[in-house]
């Protein structure tokens, strides 16, 4: 999702690599700005960070995030990806993900518990909070293993992914574009209020309202066509 999703890198309560800079209940650091492509650049960090002995200031990072500009941006959506593998020993991260609801521009926030170590109660709280609650308990994303864990952010990427698609050519004639989420068609609505429309400026298909959130609800159904309409 690395061409769809603006990416970037926390990593807290260390405010270096080595994470022998720091505090028990300090906000930790961005290490990786949010970009595009910036996979290379997340894992050559996560592949040096070294082991924390401070506390888990979770809250204190969810209210340091709500300071961090580029996650006010106003052309797409904004969210914070939580990962912990215990409970937090400060503040109360709840209060902090509801803060992020109330900035100008709407964050919310996924919580993933990563192993048994974590506080159940706790990351439900954020989970509602943030606006990404689950149906069913737990409400939130629970990885015991690699796999899960893989698993559980492919489905977060998926439902955060743009519904903006720029294609690999220039349609000689747009009107011979035709989009499908998966085997249904989605109508060409050039009043962009449920639909998809061709931005021949920037030679991309956007889909809005009710069409991206079927999209996001259903990640990599998409397909795009040209020339026939299939049967």
């Amino acid at each position: 999702y690395s061409t769809e999703v603006d990416f970037g890198l926390m990593l807290y309560p260390g405010e270096d690599q080595a994470c022998d800079i720091g505090a028990n209940c300090g906000a930790g650091v961005v290490s990786i700005d949010v970009g595009n492509d910036r996979e290379d650049d997340i894992n050559l960090f996560l592949g040096g960070a070294q082991l924390c002995r401070f506390g888990t200031p979770t809250a204190e990072a969810l209210d340091a995030v709500a300071l961090y500009e580029p996650l006010q941006d106003a052309t797409r959506n904004n969210y914070v990806l939580l990962i912990t593998d215990g409970q937090s020993s400060c503040a109360d991260p709840a209060a902090s993900a509801a803060a992020l609801r109330g900035l100008p521009q709407d964050v919310k926030t996924f919580a993933v518990g990563f192993g048994a170590g974590v506080d159940a109660t706790e990351l439900n709280a954020i989970a509602n909070a943030g606006g990404t609650a689950l149906p069913g308990d737990p409400s939130y994303y629970q990885a015991d293993d690699a796999g899960q864990l893989s698993t559980a952010l492919a489905t977060i990427a998926g439902t955060t992914a743009t519904c903006t698609y720029v294609l690999s050519g220039v349609p000689p004639d747009p009107n011979l574009l035709y989009v499908y989420n998966g085997s249904v068609q989605v109508p060409r609505d050039e009043t962009r209020m449920n639909g998809w429309d061709y931005d021949m400026v920037q030679n991309q298909i956007d889909l809005y309202g009710p069409a991206c959130d079927a999209l996001q609800a259903t990640p990599m159904d998409l397909a795009i066509s040209y020339g026939c309409a299939n049967d």
